[in-house]
């Protein structure tokens, strides 16, 4: 059995660990060590790794955590670097120190559109050569690097477990729009709430989960615009699936985003979606079919298109059928790892 060292370089949990822990747990092919920072922000994502039988290793910042990533890499077959966004791990020097232990290196990187300084893409360039193989989860990241000068660069969509056969839409009138992520100013929150503000029908519910810095903030503007009655807090929610299939259609009104889950998600619960036009989401939402893309920070729109949705059914119905069968056509967490195990291989044999 071929040994596996995953490295995650994270200083929070958010998708991206998400992503590496769902990808450990399913190689069933592969003695896999996890390598997660020592820091206790990331101390509960590490018991919940242990608590699902994983092996999980802390290692520390500076020098000696350096030291103790090249002796499990030493000991593995190959290494897989995750990294969040694109100029994390010291801009790329992770994975080439990684590659010192003479163990190929493999690395995930999911938001590639992101501010870059002149002396963060020289780094990342040198130690461009240390890396096999870079993945990313959409076309729009891989065109990014590539635009970069990378060039060992492959695709591979996230994918997320199959909950099941969905369940069917909530009776009555009330369109429930269901929000699921981080509440920061990137997710971009705050254009949903003022939409729903700018519609005033007392048929539109949102509902928003997920914990973060403006847990107080967000609340607070619901008070302001006087939508109270239509807007909740859901907290952090163990089954987001169970979440999904309480609510009509999924939201996503981000500023940045890679690929996000909660979409992917809303989609095994067949669920259809609202996302902002960022560079990707059209890989996920096809529209008028799966869903709708919407304009960055423009709640006039996304007023719009939630009134329609509120006369329109039918349309919600069908979004979230079409939805499911493009779930189980593309974005299945087992195709995910299977073509992830084929990229491993091949690196393996070159």
């Amino acid at each position: 059995m071929n040994r596996l060292l995953l490295v995650s370089e994270a200083r929070a949990v958010g998708g991206a660990e998400v992503y590496l822990e769902r990808l450990a747990a399913g190689l069933d092919d592969w003695r896999t060590v996890l390598a997660v920072p020592a820091s206790g922000a990331m101390a509960a994502w590490r018991k919940r790794l242990e608590t699902a039988g994983l092996q999980c290793v802390a290692y520390d910042s500076g020098a000696s955590g350096m030291r103790q990533l090249r002796d499990l890499a030493r000991n593995a077959d190959l290494v897989h670097v995750n990294l969040p966004s694109t100029y994390d791990g010291g801009s790329g020097t992770l994975p080439w120190r990684l590659s010192r232990s003479g163990r190929p290196v493999v690395v995930t990187e999911h938001l590639t559109l992101l501010p870059r300084s002149r002396r963060r893409r020289l780094w990342k360039r040198l130690t461009d050569r240390a890396v096999a193989v870079r993945i990313c989860v959409s076309r729009a990241s891989a065109d990014g690097l590539r635009a970069e000068g990378f060039t060992r660069v492959q695709v591979i969509p996230s994918g997320v477990p199959d909950p099941g056969a969905p369940l069917p839409l909530p009776d009555g009138e009330t369109l429930r729009v269901g929000v699921a992520g981080s509440l920061e100013t990137r997710k971009g929150i705050d254009t949903l709430i003022e939409a729903v503000a700018r519609v005033g029908d007392s048929r539109l519910r949102l509902e928003i989960a997920g914990d973060g810095p403006l847990r107080e903030t967000l609340p607070a503007l619901v008070r302001a615009r006087g939508v109270e009655e239509q807007v909740s807090f859901a907290g952090q929610v163990d089954d987001i699936y169970g979440f999904f299939a309480a609510q009509d259609v999924a939201a996503l009104s981000s500023r940045l985003e890679a690929m996000p889950l909660c979409v992917l998600e809303a989609m095994a619960a067949g669920r259809g979606s609202l996302v902002t036009a960022l560079p990707g989401m059209n890989e996920i939402v096809t529209v008028n079919s799966t869903g709708r893309l919407l304009p960055v920070d423009d709640p006039g729109a996304w007023a719009d298109c939630l009134a329609e949705l509120i006369r329109d059914r039918t349309l919600v119905r069908s979004w979230g059928a079409e939805a499911r069968r493009d779930y189980e056509a593309r974005f299945t967490l087992a195709h995910s790892v299977r073509e992830t195990e084929k990229l491993y291989r091949e690196v393996i044999g070159e």
